[in-house]
């Protein structure tokens, strides 16, 4: 992605008048992944759970989610690190 000659503020700015910004390649990535995993999480909790009734596929959805609950903090903090260290970082705004 090119630089876009707008500083970060003047970007922001539009953005909140358009609802729309750009993102950087890689901080796509870095979502696309993150929501993976969670589509992962989500069918492991799926296959766990279909051979028994509702209500215990509830609760073995329950102790999935939770098991991935914590990591999936932990990688948003990354991420939204990643986003502060280097994407807003630059004078020239690129996108986050």
């Amino acid at each position: 992605m090119g630089n876009t000659g707008k500083t970060r503020l003047e970007a922001f700015r539009e953005a909140q008048k358009t609802g729309q910004i750009a993102i950087t390649e890689t901080t796509a990535g870095l979502f696309m992944s993150l929501l993976t995993i969670e589509e992962n999480v989500d069918n492991i909790s799926d296959l766990l759970g279909s051979p028994y009734d509702d209500q215990y596929k509830d609760e073995i959805s329950d102790r999935v989610h939770g098991y991935y609950e914590p990591m999936f903090k932990s990688l948003m903090n990354e991420i939204a690190n990643h986003i502060k260290d280097v994407s807003l970082s630059s004078i020239e705004f690129q996108g986050i």
